[in-house]
């Protein structure tokens, strides 16, 4: 079933949003963990231990573009923790994170200002404009993207992202 559907947020000034499909069937293609693995807290401990293993929330070359007020798509947000973090570190830049409408009930933070969350299918292409992004961060999610999407969602990526933007994608390699 489509929908769009605006979801009630805790803070007045930022959005989440729902968009496409939220069937909960669909969202076992993408998350092969059942749902009391996908705990928020597993999450929310795993981004502040690679933080300190990597000695940051990222490694492209993008601190002055974020002090200077960039555009930042998180794809694949999951509980918010890195957008959490970098919007909090970067106040003049804006912040956007789209994943599945599934974890929406794994954390519901209040959201600052210059956060917006999209919750929507995300492998029915980005709901952004071309080169609308600085800067697009994805972390741990080769496992959870089908591969026959892979090379769709990365031309996303690159429809998206500014001339001159960074496109980062963090992973651990599987075998």
């Amino acid at each position: 079933m489509d929908k769009v559907s605006k979801l009630s947020n805790l803070s007045n000034e930022s959005t989440t949003t729902t968009i496409g499909r939220t069937d909960e069937d669909d969202m076992e293609l993408l998350y092969p963990l059942p749902e009391k693995d996908y705990g928020g807290d597993r999450l929310a401990l795993q981004h502040h231990l690679f933080k300190y293993i990597w000695r940051s929330n990222f490694s492209a070359p993008v601190v002055e573009k974020l002090n200077a007020g960039a555009k930042v798509l998180d794809f694949g947000c999951g509980t918010v923790s890195w957008l959490l973090d970098v919007s909090s570190q970067y106040p003049k830049s804006t912040f956007y994170g789209v994943d599945q409408p599934y974890l929406l009930r794994l954390s519901t933070p209040t959201i600052p200002s210059n956060v917006s969350v999209q919750y929507y299918d995300i492998l029915s292409g980005l709901p952004f404009d071309d080169e609308t992004f600085d800067f697009i961060y994805m972390r741990f999610m080769a496992g959870e993207i089908p591969e026959k999407q892979t090379e769709r969602i990365i031309n996303e990526f690159l429809r998206v992202l500014k001339v001159g933007g960074y496109l980062e994608i963090m992973d651990v390699e599987t075998q």
